[in-house]
């Protein structure tokens, strides 16, 4: 659960201003912009930075939308969903490995 500490934020984590997701590439899981997942990831598995649940990214279609990141099964304990979070982070039961 220390992986998890001071993790989470609406809308994935930040990495030099740009909000990411993880992605799986050749085995290994890193950290991507949500317009690179969207680009150059697009088949590719995807999992929430916070809690490593399974996330599908929706892409920006209007010059007024940016990328967002939502899990295919909410989870209470990722701060990724304001409205949902129960307060203590905690993995996805269904975290990808």
């Amino acid at each position: 659960m220390d992986r998890l500490r001071g993790r989470g934020m609406h809308r994935g984590m930040k990495a030099n201003g740009s909000v990411v997701c993880e992605v799986k590439v050749e085995g290994t899981w890193r950290g991507v912009s949500l317009d690179e997942a969207l680009t150059r990831h697009r088949m590719d598995r995807k999992r929430c930075s916070v809690c490593q649940g399974q996330v599908v990214i929706y892409g920006a279609y209007t010059l007024n939308r940016r990328p967002h990141v939502a899990h295919y099964r909410k989870h209470a304990g990722c701060s990724l969903d304001r409205d949902l979070y129960s307060g203590t982070l905690s993995l996805h039961p269904g975290a990808l490995a």
